[in-house]
């Protein structure tokens, strides 16, 4: 399956800032990869 993403489509604008919001306010652990 390939995703694509365009970004004039206002409905896939919306799906990526409604999965950021889920993250606002989080604590930012330190990364335990190097």
């Amino acid at each position: 399956m390939k995703l694509q993403f365009d970004p004039n489509q206002s409905y896939q604008l919306d799906a990526v800032a409604a999965t950021a919001d889920l993250f606002d306010g989080q604590p930012q652990g330190a990364p335990e990869f190097s």
